[in-house]
């Protein structure tokens, strides 16, 4: 097994991110259309995927021959690509959003200039990154930071994932937060790592 960490690198370096990036929003939408109950499905998107107008094209291509509907594609975006180059980046997550597909902001927290981004971008959903929730039960900062994340998606009304949660006494602690969806080792180990809701005790999410 090796990292992401690792490979996409190796991938953008010697360019094939382009071809691979392309196949893998190919093969999600495709095996998530064929499902009898479609959930939405999200892909990352590399800042070199969206420096050519060609993806948008290509997803339009993908979602009408797989037919699954626009809504049911999430494209991930971390904030290292906006701040390369808002301009071309902002123009084409609006064009997909437009065509319904929905945009989240994965890693939120962790860049320069977060709480900006969601003014000018077209976000649907959060991601809280892992390093704040690894260790939040332990630091108070930690703790403090993902609470607040939670505060500022309640008050803007988007979705919310909390991301690396690998025990139930951090699951306990993102539902008693207020956080209803998370993701990590606790669920699933990465093979198409699955999200699931957490529950509140007084209101039932949608699984």
């Amino acid at each position: 097994m090796i990292s992401p960490a690792e490979f996409i690198p190796e991938l953008v370096s010697s360019g094939l991110i382009i071809d691979v990036g392309a196949w893998v929003i190919e093969e999600a939408c495709s095996t998530m259309a064929k499902l009898d109950e479609q959930v939405p499905i999200a892909v990352n998107v590399s800042p070199c995927q969206l420096e050519s107008d060609a993806i948008i094209t290509h997803i339009e291509q993908v979602l009408e021959e797989t037919g699954l509907a626009p809504e049911m594609l999430v494209i991930e975006v971390t904030e290292d690509l906006i701040i390369q180059d808002k301009g071309w980046a902002i123009e084409r997550l609006n064009r997909l959003s437009n065509m319904g597909v929905k945009i989240a902001l994965d890693d939120f927290g962790t860049g320069y200039s977060s709480l900006s981004y969601l003014k000018i971008l077209p976000v649907d959903k959060l991601k809280i990154d892992q390093s704040f929730v690894r260790d939040m039960l332990t630091d108070p900062e930690d703790s403090a930071i993902v609470a607040t994340i939670i505060s500022i998606a309640k008050t803007l009304n988007l979705d919310l994932i909390a991301e690396g949660v690998e025990t139930e006494l951090q699951a306990q602690h993102l539902r008693h937060l207020g956080c209803g969806k998370a993701q990590g080792y606790l669920y699933q180990k990465p093979q198409g790592d699955l999200i699931k809701s957490i529950h509140y005790q007084e209101d039932e999410l949608e699984k």
